[in-house]
């Protein structure tokens, strides 16, 4: 018993998903500095 074969992502997607996080991180370590100073603690939601 394992995890159904359409729920698994292949090899590609992987490396696509990966490629969109790190685009992701990227995207939010530039805005982040803009948006807040570092020294001020955010609460969340």
């Amino acid at each position: 018993m394992g995890m159904k074969e359409d729920l698994v992502r292949t090899d590609e997607e992987n490396e696509r998903y990966r490629q969109l996080v790190q685009a992701n991180r990227r995207r939010r370590e530039q805005v982040a500095p803009q948006d807040r100073p570092e020294n001020v603690s955010t609460i969340p939601k």
